[in-house]
């Protein structure tokens, strides 16, 4: 287990930044150790919808004789998923109110259904917060995942109590981010969503909307984001299957939202996963980050509603609205990164910079004048594993690769050891040029950091699908033999390359289970009987210049 402890402390760059980080953090400083503890035994109310429905509500330290402002949480889960938040919450003087989005329809068949994509229910719910004697009208709203998405719909139909928002690991659109990425199926995470009004399993139902049909449009919060009129705090890590989706919330807002939303809100990232020890926890995949990857998001989200909610900490506004962790190796003690940084907007400011693949497995700044082909066999039964990464309910986090790159299917691209640090952050994309003997199938590729010692740590990922790698509604069978060009979304990140490391990408067709086998068949999604081997080729070099495109930028004197 690498130690983060021993990153040097005495340059001056870290001390500062390091007092910044002191400072923000000094506005939240409440301890969880003596949160109340919370009885989650108490009975629901039952609160009656517009359209009839009933949903289960649960209300904590509601108190009429002092109206108190209030924190929502709507949640398709259970009680126990904020157990810890509504001690903390109540013990910074808030009524909390806990809603389970399963709905109870009274019909002859007493249905059931889950409801988080209702946009009513959020507004209903919080009129009548707005309305009761322990209420002074103020209610912000707070939750991860689904329970973050339920936010935007809640915020897009404009209720008048509404106040401000603290949103984690969000969904922005669930097609392209969460269930199909590249057109490949993410069938671990797509298991997991239980889709309203849908009486089959999840995958029943995302058999019938492989493309991007008009079932997607209402899991798409762009449409949502130019009603939203409220501060919003979106909060997320590099290796967090959502963070795409929380960039992507942010920079919307910031874009369409109304005036008192663009100015207010802000974005957190920093270098976690959201399934191992959590947002916020040092211990991350193989690494353990130095002490200022602590996080507290609770005393944040709490900072947060003071300012808006009561008025206090008010300089929060005159943060710079982006706060990034600067990843890095944890073992250099040379290191610049491993730091907290702030920017107007994201990305920061950036240059775009490709790395050619190069022949013999070089990968450089100039590309080859000659083209050349390198191929394998990618055989669905025999896939290639996943290995860390921005995952849910699997093993996530930076991840030594050197075991999956020792396999005949996996093609490496690796820099010669750099002379310098090299910074990058933003978004990432790899440009290939392929063939395949097949009609359809994937590609991958995966940006790792190559230490002196040999270790290939996993830095962002992304995959392709073949039929979908024009639009993601329209499939369209490739050629066998024919040369496609093609892209692959490898998400964003903030990360220093140190002195004597290498830069690698490697490429191959598959990440398993994480991503389910494309079988090479003709037919569409889940309509094969069998699966095929496929021989695929990527080109480089010359007129089919496959080359990794970085944004680098430079650090702040």
């Amino acid at each position: 287990m690498l130690n983060g402890l021993n990153i040097r402390k005495n340059m001056f760059g870290k001390i500062i930044t390091q007092l910044l980080i002191a400072l923000a953090f000094a506005l939240s400083q409440a301890s969880g150790q003596n949160a109340p503890e919370v009885n989650l035994s108490v009975e629901p109310t039952w609160l009656t919808m517009r359209d009839s429905a009933q949903v289960a509500t649960y209300l904590f330290a509601a108190d009429s004789t002092q109206p108190k402002p209030t924190i929502l949480l709507r949640t398709p889960n259970g009680l126990q998923e904020f157990e810890h938040e509504i001690g903390q919450f109540i013990q910074h003087q808030y009524s909390v109110v806990v809603q389970l989005t399963k709905r109870h329809i009274q019909d002859s068949s007493q249905t059931k259904q889950s409801g988080w994509m209702h946009p009513t229910d959020g507004y209903d719910t919080i009129e009548w917060i707005a309305a009761q004697p322990w209420s002074n009208g103020k209610i912000g709203m707070f939750g991860r995942g689904i329970s973050s998405f339920t936010q935007i719909l809640a915020a897009g139909s404009e209720p008048p109590h509404l106040t401000a928002q603290y949103l984690i690991a969000t969904p922005f659109n669930f097609h392209d981010e969460l269930v199909f990425p590249g057109g490949s199926f993410r069938k671990p995470l797509a298991e997991k969503i239980k889709f309203p009004q849908q009486p089959e399993d999840s995958v029943a139902v995302l058999d019938r909307h492989y493309t991007y049909d008009d079932f997607w449009l209402q899991f798409n919060a762009l449409q949502y984001i130019e009603n939203i009129e409220v501060p919003m705090a979106f909060v997320s890590g590099w290796y967090d299957a959502y963070a795409k989706g929380t960039i992507r919330a942010f920079q919307a807002v910031r874009r369409f939202a109304g005036k008192a939303a663009k100015s207010s809100a802000r974005l957190r990232i920093g270098p976690w996963t959201d399934n191992q020890d959590g947002i916020g926890q040092r211990r991350q995949g193989e690494f353990i980050f130095p002490e200022n990857a602590s996080f507290d998001i609770v005393d944040d989200a709490i900072a947060w509603f003071d300012r808006w909610l009561k008025g206090e900490n008010v300089n929060l506004v005159i943060e710079p609205p982006v706060h990034y962790y600067l990843m890095s190796a944890v073992d250099d003690a040379y290191s610049s990164g491993n730091i907290w940084q702030q920017s107007g907007n994201w990305p920061p400011e950036n240059q775009a910079v490709k790395y050619f693949l190069k022949k013999d497995g070089g990968l450089g700044s100039e590309n080859d004048e000659k083209g050349t082909a390198e191929g394998y066999r990618y055989d669905p039964e025999n896939p290639v594993p996943t290995r860390g990464g921005a995952n849910v309910h699997l093993e996530a986090g930076p991840m030594d690769q050197q075991g999956i790159e020792e396999r005949s299917d996996v093609l490496l691209f690796t820099s010669p050891p750099l002379i310098g640090p090299l910074t990058i952050a933003g978004k990432l994309t790899v440009r290939l040029y392929v063939t395949s003997t097949a009609y359809d199938t994937d590609f991958t590729a995966k940006l790792t950091d190559v230490y002196p010692d040999g270790r290939s740590i996993l830095i962002a990922d992304g995959i392709v699908r073949t039929r979908l790698r024009g639009s993601p509604r329209f499939e369209k069978l490739i050629t066998p033999d024919k040369v496609y060009g093609l892209e692959i979304d490898l998400g964003h990140i903030a990360y220093q390359f140190s002195s004597g490391h290498r830069i690698r990408l490697a490429i191959s067709s598959s990440n398993s289970p994480r991503f389910e086998p494309n079988p090479n068949a003709p037919f569409s999604f889940h309509k094969h009987k069998r699966s095929f081997v496929a021989v695929n080729t990527v080109y480089y070099g010359g007129s089919k210049a496959s080359f990794l495109r970085l944004p680098v930028i430079a650090l702040p004197k």
